[in-house]
């Protein structure tokens, strides 16, 4: 028979603490007990005494060990799975450029991927594991302290306040005991942890180091056999010239080219395209005169000064000068007392002046005249000897005086190529799409860049003859 009294269920939600729900046993719970217990007996967490000892510190100090160690291994880990992943990815890109697969895989070869990982593996990331195994009895043995603690200050309570009775006096002995052996098994357990974890953290880095070392030696040994036989190969290649530039670099310290230089296959598809864009429009031809910007002597002044502040000490040493910009709000306030005359040439910042320097050239197309750049062009073509060629570029620039100096402190800069790393060739790349191009608002300026740039460094390395 069904009850006649329908049960009232609550609509009072209580809510539990975060606290309160962690699983019966876990890190979380015990904690949780512990505090209860302590509250219930008036204790402080952190009470000492003679008897135990403080142990806050050893116990901070594996509290951090531990979490450096977790942090370290999940960072190894992560990484290794990364690299495993662009491994991959460069073997793709590898196969993309050619199917040359003997040097695909002495690049990337399937044993030394695997032993490298193996490496990391055993002797970076499995000494940091060893000693994380131990992190349980660590703190096992931290818990079990902690009660026992928590047991020896209730009876040292309940003895001070109450009769000292025997059977009171007796168990706290043993309390005592109890504690203190509890202590002695922490504290060197604690110090041997920390030291462990700091020795296993110091190898796993030189681990890695030496696992590169071996890792770089190992394809180094596997290229050397091909490195050798293009070096040496009569075939012209950028594979060949970037290996000669590194032995030389090497060898007395020069500059590795930062770009490679136009294949001959290359160079004729430049040819071929600048043919193709010279190609007149209309049926009859017609030849333009040449318009040669005028220049004043006041814009004339501005440049020497610009050029005079570029020939200083400071400047010549300015690792990169011209390649790298100078600050565009600086620019444009020097750019307009320049222009109002104010003398602020020799105050102006090595960068910013190279940066004026170029935007003079820049904003003067066809300063140098096409009939003058393609005499340089032909007279660079035809003397295989430097000093024909300033003597033929010297009577050609002559009526170009501007880039007559210009190509002189070129020379000065490249001349200090040590300090700042700027051979004539990479003066060129940044001075010949301003002066050197024949047309520098055409389209065919871009299949004229290259041309522009061996004619520039050619000028560049003589530019001291020019005079």
């Amino acid at each position: 028979m069904k009850s006649m009294f329908k049960s009232k269920k609550s609509t009072d939600a209580v809510e539990t603490p975060p606290s309160a729900k962690a699983s019966v046993g876990s890190s979380a719970w015990r904690r949780r007990v512990g505090e209860s217990a302590r509250n219930k007996l008036g204790l402080s967490r952190h009470e000492t005494d003679d008897v135990t000892g403080d142990m806050r510190e050893g116990v901070s100090s594996y509290r951090a060990a531990a979490a450096k160690l977790k942090e370290a291994v999940k960072a190894l880990e992560s990484a290794e799975a990364s690299e495993r992943k662009a491994d991959a990815r460069r073997k793709e890109a590898l196969r993309a450029l050619g199917d040359d697969d003997a040097l695909i895989e002495a690049c990337l070869a399937q044993d030394e991927r695997t032993d490298r990982f193996d490496r990391t593996e055993g002797w970076a990331l499995e000494p940091l594991r060893a000693v994380r195994k131990y992190e349980a009895l660590v703190d096992s043995t931290i818990a079990s302290r902690e009660s026992l603690l928590q047991d020896y200050f209730a009876r040292k309570r309940k003895l001070d306040s109450g009769k000292k009775e025997d059977e009171r006096l007796f168990k706290f002995e043993q309390a005592c005991r109890a504690v203190k052996a509890a202590t002695s098994r922490l504290e060197p357990l604690l110090e041997a942890f920390v030291q462990a974890a700091e020795t296993a953290l110091s190898d796993a880095l030189k681990c890695a180091a030496a696992a590169r070392i071996v890792q770089l030696e190992d394809a180094a040994s596997r290229l050397r056999p091909w490195a050798a036989s293009t070096i040496s190969g009569e075939s012209e290649s950028a594979a060949r010239d970037l290996l000669r530039d590194v032995a030389a670099a090497r060898r007395d310290g020069s500059v590795v080219r930062q770009a490679a230089p136009a294949s001959p296959d290359l160079q004729r598809l430049i040819d071929v395209a600048s043919q193709q864009a010279e190609v007149p429009e209309a049926a009859t031809p017609t030849t333009a005169p040449e318009v040669v910007p005028d220049v004043s002597d006041e814009e004339a002044r501005t440049l020497r000064a610009l050029l005079r502040r570029l020939s200083g000490e400071d400047a010549l040493s300015r690792k990169g000068l011209f390649r790298i910009p100078g600050d565009a709000t600086n620019c444009a306030a020097a750019r307009e007392r320049l222009a109002a005359g104010d003398d602020v040439a020799g105050s102006l910042d090595v960068d910013d002046a190279a940066t004026l320097a170029k935007g003079w050239f820049r904003d003067r197309p066809g300063l140098l005249p096409r009939s003058v750049n393609e005499a340089l062009r032909a007279a660079a073509e035809a003397c295989a000897d430097d000093e024909q060629f300033a003597g033929q570029a010297r009577e050609l620039l002559d009526g170009v005086p501007v880039v007559r100096d210009l190509l002189s402190l070129l020379h000065a800069v490249s001349m200090r190529e040590a300090d700042n790393a700027m051979t004539p060739e990479n003066l060129a790349i940044c001075w010949a799409p301003n002066v050197f191009v024949l047309d520098p608002n055409s389209a065919a300026s871009v299949a004229d860049l290259q041309p522009a740039i061996r004619l520039t460094a050619r000028l560049v390395a003589v530019g001291d003859r020019l005079a």
